[in-house]
This record gives structure tokens, C-alpha cells and sequence, in this order.
């Protein structure tokens, strides 16, 4: 076999395992619309996707609030750039822009990635290793935080939450 032919095969091999592993059953990639939002509060752009007429973050949010606090892991400005902020509960209710709020449910096609890790009582944990995020709840009266470990498990309630934590926001339009 020619080689050129291999590697050929090769690459469109680990790219179809990939899609496998990125993608939920029943959905591909041409059934995900990707696109892009300007935040208009800062100009900053985010990755969006679109599946079944539902636009969704497909990145960390990285929006300074005037009520809360928010942070960048271990307080460097580049981990920002790169993961999003982490927000406390009361940062995380208002952070999202006009039209946008935190999701209330899981959606098996909202893919999760830029494993942030999260803050508590001044210190920072689990960077690449553990994403966390902010849910609300349906009637959003309440809200709650589900993680999820980079090795593509299942998103997990986390019980150990303080109002003060630090996690990550991803916004769906309303």
C-alpha cells in the first residue's frame, strides 16, 4: 500500500474517532450550525453552536461583572483568555448579555470543553483536568453546578458548592 494512501486513511480514521467522541449519538457534524456572538457589553466574540433551533455558548465566558466577583485561574490574566472566568453565584446571575441566560437544563449536544477548573476559599483547582458550570434551575429560583471530567464522562452535580465558589458560565439564548 502506498503510503501517502495510509496516512491518508489514517487521518480520516482518528478524525471520524474524534467527531465520535466530541458528538452524541444521533447527531453530525453536519447538524450542528457553528457560528460565532459579539458580546456587545466588551466586543468580545464567542464560539456558538446551534442544534435543533437552540444557540448555545460553545466557550467559557469571559465577561468582567459590576455586581459579584469573578476571576481567571490563579489570578492570571491569560487563563482568562484562554478557559473564560469563573464566577460566583451572584457574578454568574448577571453575566451573561442581554438575550442570553444560564441554561437550565443539560443538553446532551452542548459540548463542554476548556476545562477550567474552579475556585474555593482563595484557591484554585483542577485546571484541564475538571470543568464546572452554573445551571439554573427551571423556574431559575435556584441554581446548581454540574462538572464533568476531561475523559468525556457524564456531567455530575457537585454538593460541595459555597455562593462564594468561583465556576465557569456558558450562556444559552433565551
Amino acid at each position: 500500500m502506498n503510503n501517502r494512501y495510509f496516512v491518508t486513511i489514517v487521518a480520516y480514521s482518528v478524525i471520524l474517532f474524534l467527531y465520535s467522541c466530541v458528538l452524541p449519538p444521533g447527531y453530525s457534524v453536519d447538524s450542528i450550525q457553528q457560528s460565532t456572538m459579539m458580546d456587545d457589553r466588551d466586543g468580545k466574540e464567542y464560539k456558538t453552536v446551534e442544534v435543533n433551533n437552540q444557540i448555545l455558548m460553545a466557550e467559557n465566558l469571559n465577561y468582567i461583572t459590576t455586581e459579584g466577583n469573578s476571576w481567571c485561574y490563579d489570578n492570571q490574566s491569560f487563563n482568562c483568555s484562554k478557559y473564560g472566568r469563573l464566577y460566583n453565584i451572584k457574578s454568574a446571575k448577571n453575566a451573561c448579555p442581554k438575550g442570553w441566560s444560564l441554561p437550565h437544563q443539560i443538553l446532551k449536544h452542548q459540548i463542554y470543553e476548556k476545562f477550567g477548573g474552579y475556585r474555593d476559599s482563595g484557591s484554585f483547582y483542577d485546571i484541564n483536568d475538571f470543568g464546572f458550570w452554573w445551571f439554573a434551575t427551571e423556574d431559575y429560583s435556584g441554581f446548581y453546578v454540574l462538572y464533568k471530567k476531561h475523559d468525556g464522562r457524564n456531567m455530575q452535580p457537585y454538593n460541595e458548592l459555597s455562593v462564594e465558589d468561583g465556576f465557569s458560565v456558558r450562556c444559552i439564548k433565551d
